[in-house]
């Protein structure tokens, strides 16, 4: 399909439509009958799937042109509906009519943003309006937040915000006296491999999920550990919300008893850093070493001999 480009040249710099899209040229070239003939360098609000390129002089384009996408253009709000456990967070995006997934990071740590929203999508031409609820904080606890938005062209991150959720229902606070407030406690939930599991795979990763978001900059191979009789198993130590994963940097030894342990310096995201009462500590078994299976020797079986058989005279 041709698209007619009507241009209006400004010095070197034109504002053209593109089959029905506007956009921002670069210009450089001449003119033939009123259109343009020459090149352009454009950036484009609405999606593309190809550039431009040729003519034949018959009042549309010659020449060429190359267009981009433009990424999303954000910016973060203001929380609100903030209570003990939970707030609104607010935020605009312009996905400048591509299609765009937006969210918003947090975490209790600025620059840190270990927790991240639903999602919502735009695609719409224009600055929209975006509010998602997030949920299981800790009360007294300063959140910091941002939104974030992708699309095709890549992603944009808005300023960082931050916000206080309320104190507890008695105003104690975090385990803080005099007020009735409601103490909050650190357990592990669950933990993988579990307690007294054999026949573990050798390149299995060691997890644990606690009842806390956890603030993961106190999760390191000093805090989660895993050793066995013949010592400590190096790795590295990753962090999902609730759960703290280490990752053995070569397999596991085989037909091997380990113990993994999670000290009390692990802290929870809350202004308290709430941690576990005492150490928490299981233990697994690793698989038998694999048995490959012998090849079967196969004989090779030699022809009989037959005598060639006497003419007869």
């Amino acid at each position: 399909m041709k698209c007619k480009i009507v241009a209006v040249l400004i010095v070197s710099v034109v504002t053209s439509f593109v089959c029905g899209r506007m956009l921002f040229a670069q210009y450089t070239g001449g003119s033939y009958d009123g259109y343009s003939m020459g090149s352009f360098t454009a950036s484009l609000y609405m999606p593309v799937t190809t550039g431009y390129t040729g003519g034949n002089g018959d009042g549309y384009a010659r020449g060429s042109f190359t267009a981009s996408l433009w990424m999303p253009t954000v910016t973060t709000g203001s929380a609100t509906n903030v209570t003990t456990s939970s707030a609104t967070l607010n935020g605009t995006v312009n996905a400048h009519g591509t299609s765009t997934t937006a969210l918003f990071q947090y975490g209790a740590n600025s620059g840190v943003y270990i927790g991240t929203s639903s999602t919502t999508s735009i695609s719409t031409d224009g600055t929209s309006t975006v509010s998602i609820s997030i949920s299981s904080l800790s009360a007294s606890t300063t959140y910091y937040y941002r939104i974030a938005a992708n699309n095709s062209a890549g992603t944009s991150t808005g300023n960082e915000a931050s916000f206080t959720t309320t104190s507890s229902p008695g105003g104690g606070g975090e385990g803080g006296g005099g007020g009735g407030g409601t103490k909050y406690t650190l357990t592990v939930i669950s933990a993988s491999p579990s307690n007294g599991a054999t026949g573990v795979g050798a390149n299995t990763a060691v997890s644990v999920t606690f009842s806390l978001l956890m603030n993961g900059s106190t999760l390191t191979t000093e805090v989660f550990k895993l050793s066995s009789d013949v010592g400590s198993a190096t790795g590295s130590v990753s962090t999902d919300y609730y759960k703290a994963i280490f990752t053995p940097a070569s397999s596991l030894s085989y037909d091997t008893t380990y113990t993994a342990v999670i000290t009390t310096k692990a802290q929870a995201a809350n202004a308290a850093g709430t941690t576990l009462d005492s150490n928490y500590s299981w233990s697994f078994t690793t698989e038998i070493v694999p048995i490959v299976p012998t090849p079967t020797h196969m004989s090779t079986v030699t022809p009989a001999f037959i005598p060639s058989p006497t003419p007869v005279a």
